[in-house]
């Protein structure tokens, strides 16, 4: 508390305003505790309004500490457990993702317990598959798109390519130079219709062909605009 030699009041206390200055300073805290650092007159000198936490005007989970996720609650501090029995707080920076995981998907080692595929998930969940090739590597998820070679990825390298895949691509797969992006064993090119002055023309090539995948042709599109575009296939 501050001095009482008497005068205007300059400790947050009440202490009446002294020359003497007040006993204990500010104390910087952790992530959580919000401490602050000062060492005004009076007691637990502060920075004045400065918050403990960004952002000041919303709610964000802004990293771990410990097991608990830290919740920046409008310029202040909040730590939140997890509940769910065997989860911890992760924090992954690449991506700003800050959750309650079972397992760290950036280093989690999948792996095979006798007929079994161990593996952690991209949202941070472990889970187990039975396949008869385990031991080949068939049932692990190399990419990380959750679909494992026993599931039908037939490139494990790419997480783009995988069974089921419903998106067309322009360029081929950068690690199996193939633009079977859905394991169909064929390479499905997103437009085939020709132009023909007999018949409505939308989103068709301008010329006697369908291009190749990843080949640029003219194209006359449904709104009937006309452009140079890429195949694109899957």
């Amino acid at each position: 508390m501050g001095g009482t030699n008497g005068g205007s009041k300059n400790s947050p206390t009440g202490g009446q305003g002294g020359s003497t200055p007040g006993a204990s300073g500010g104390q910087t805290g952790s992530i959580a505790s919000g401490g602050t650092s000062g060492s005004g007159n009076g007691s637990g000198g502060t920075s004045g309004a400065q918050p403990e936490c960004q952002p000041v005007d919303a709610q964000k989970m802004i990293g771990c500490q410990g097991p608990d996720r830290v919740l920046c609650q409008y310029g202040k501090v909040d730590l939140r457990p997890c509940l769910d029995a065997g989860t911890s707080c992760v924090h992954i920076e690449e991506t700003g993702v800050v959750g309650c995981f079972q397992c760290d998907p950036r280093t989690f080692v999948n792996r095979c317990e006798g007929t079994k595929a161990i593996y952690c998930t991209l949202n941070g969940r472990i889970r187990e598959q039975t396949c008869s090739e385990c031991s080949a590597g068939c049932c692990n998820d190399g990419d990380g798109d959750n679909v494992r070679g026993c599931d039908g990825d037939c490139d494990d390298a790419d997480p783009l390519v995988f069974k089921g895949q419903t998106s067309y691509f322009s360029n081929a797969s950068p690690s199996s130079f193939s633009f079977d992006f859905n394991c169909d064993g064929a390479h499905e090119p997103e437009y085939t219709a020709l132009y023909s002055r007999d018949n409505t023309c939308c989103n068709c090539w301008l010329q006697s062909s369908v291009p190749a995948c990843g080949q640029s042709a003219d194209i006359r599109y449904c709104n009937g605009a006309d452009a140079i575009a890429v195949q694109s296939c899957r």
